[in-house]
């Protein structure tokens, strides 16, 4: 048996997120990862960050959020990301080229931090 696991976190309704829920699988700790890796299953996150979705979309429209062009501008590539980018970073992590990579979290930010 051999698979790979990558947990997408997501704010709560309200918009704030579980610190814990982040990195839970991710950083288990090493007993509970050991009985994972003995199968070849590797764990990574991808912490939450600014993408164009309807739903960031239908939160900045109710005036929840600033407009996502004014966030973008805070951003060092200048544009929110899409959700290609995190299927991008989801392929990745699922592929042999990441078979030697576990208990990560890959920020797919366009370079800024949450």
């Amino acid at each position: 048996m051999d698979g790979r696991a990558v947990e997408r976190c997501h704010p709560h309704r309200d918009g704030e997120l579980d610190a814990s829920a982040i990195s839970s699988i991710t950083r288990a700790p090493v007993p509970r990862r050991a009985r994972l890796l003995r199968h070849a299953i590797t764990v990574n996150t991808i912490p939450p960050s600014l993408v164009a979705t309807p739903l960031a979309r239908r939160s900045e429209q109710s005036g929840e959020v600033p407009p996502l062009e004014v966030i973008s501008q805070m951003i060092p590539i200048a544009r929110p990301g899409t959700p290609e980018d995190i299927a991008a970073a989801c392929s990745f992590l699922r592929s042999d080229g990441a078979s030697y990579i576990t208990g990560q979290e890959l920020n797919v930010n366009g370079g800024s931090w949450m």
